[in-house]
């Protein structure tokens, strides 16, 4: 490809766009808004303007931070174009230019200081060397609501298969998320920090339910010349429950539900791994779980990528509301209430965040918790 920097590389994949709308009626911060510059076209057409004209109308820069970052306009496209990644090249820009709207600075300022918020979360202890085994590293920016059902769900597989379990005490910051945002150097330096902490605790293996964390070590840290050590096996969640002699649910888990597989957009797309949580669920759920409408690479977006909680809210909550809309579609079929699964920590803290906003009529599981036997209590402290 011509061009040997970033920016050369994002321009030359908004140069060779026809701007046709193939990709237009896919792009789930469209559909939510119903807003034409808020589709991957329409970043596209404005990321055509800036290139070739240097600036861009009123709110310009605002428009791209609309981004979900799921890239199902590039699963979409024929060309298979990384619109997605020439976005995150121009908030890059953006920020070095100043530019970036205050929305995003308040949202760098927040994951600057999550560990804060994180600290004492339910479940979340110190890593002891000697333990050896399983690693949990916790997501920056999920929420101790979030935090402590999986710890506590994964500590019991851990202990019911014999495998010595810890947690990787570190400076929790989300560098895929600040990179989302457009501060690829803040990114960088806190992957060094993370890294730094990793190699001094002795970790072997490290396992992380948060898709986004997996995409970002195995796929961004390369991209940002960042080099995993050799020494420390990286694994996301559901690899590890592969491995694991689960046994199916009782029926129990089935009467009334219908167990629908939400495919998340770091998963499904950027890792592409489609059939490892499916093989997790056929053991747990033999039989009794569904796939949604949409799935695998062409999934719906749940809300959670992109920093979209954090810089647009509504369109996070506009995406998990058109989930459970498609969720409640399906189950009205079988008269039952719909449960959705999924295999990422983020996606499922930012849904059950939303079913409750939302008072949606729906359920929300992350895998291990169903592997451990669904375990965790709602709201009302009353066990599902």
């Amino acid at each position: 490809m011509r061009g040997d920097t970033v920016s050369d590389v994002a321009r030359l994949i908004v140069e060779d766009c026809r701007f046709c709308p193939m990709c237009r009626d896919v792009c789930t911060s469209g559909v939510v808004t119903g807003l034409e510059s808020n589709t991957s076209r329409g970043y596209a057409l404005l990321a055509d303007r800036w290139y070739t004209r240097g600036v861009l109308p009123e709110g310009g820069a605002d428009a791209f931070y609309a981004c979900m970052q799921c890239g199902l306009c590039k699963a979409t496209c024929v060309s298979d174009r990384d619109l997605p990644d020439a976005i995150l090249t121009l908030r890059s820009e953006f920020v070095e230019r100043h530019m970036q709207p205050r929305n995003v600075r308040e949202a760098r300022a927040k994951v600057m200081s999550a560990q804060t918020a994180l600290n004492g979360a339910s479940g979340i202890s110190p890593y002891r060397p000697e333990l050896g085994g399983i690693t949990f590293a916790a997501g920056g920016l999920l929420t101790p609501e979030g935090i402590g059902p999986l710890v506590k769900a994964l500590r019991a597989l851990a202990e019911k298969h014999d495998q010595p379990f810890s947690v990787l005490e570190s400076e929790i910051v989300c560098e895929h998320m600040l990179f989302d945002l457009g501060y690829r150097d803040d990114a960088v330096a806190a992957a060094g920090r993370f890294l730094k902490r990793l190699q001094e605790s002795g970790v072997k293996t490290l396992i992380t339910a948060c898709s986004q964390c997996y995409d970002m070590y195995v796929r961004r840290y390369p991209q940002w010349g960042i080099t995993w050590p050799e020494d420390v096996e990286i694994i996301h969640l559901v690899m590890w429950l592969e491995k694991l002699s689960l046994t199916p649910l009782p029926d129990a888990a089935a009467t009334g539900r219908i167990w629908l597989y939400h495919d998340d957009a770091s998963l499904a797309r950027w890792s592409v791994m489609h059939d490892t949580p499916r093989a997790v669920l056929d053991r747990l759920l033999p039989g009794r779980w569904l796939e949604f409408p949409l799935n695998r690479e062409r999934a719906y977006a749940c809300g959670a990528t992109g920093a979209m909680p954090l810089v647009r809210k509504d369109i996070a909550m506009g995406a998990a509301e058109r989930l459970f809309d498609a969720a409640l579609e399906t189950a009205a079929a079988h008269e039952a209430t719909p449960c959705i699964v999924t295999a990422c920590a983020r996606c499922s803290d930012h849904l059950d965040a939303a079913r409750k906003a939302l008072a949606a009529p729906v359920e929300v599981r992350h895998l291990a918790e169903l592997a451990a036997g669904m375990m965790t209590t709602d709201a009302e402290g009353v066990a599902p």
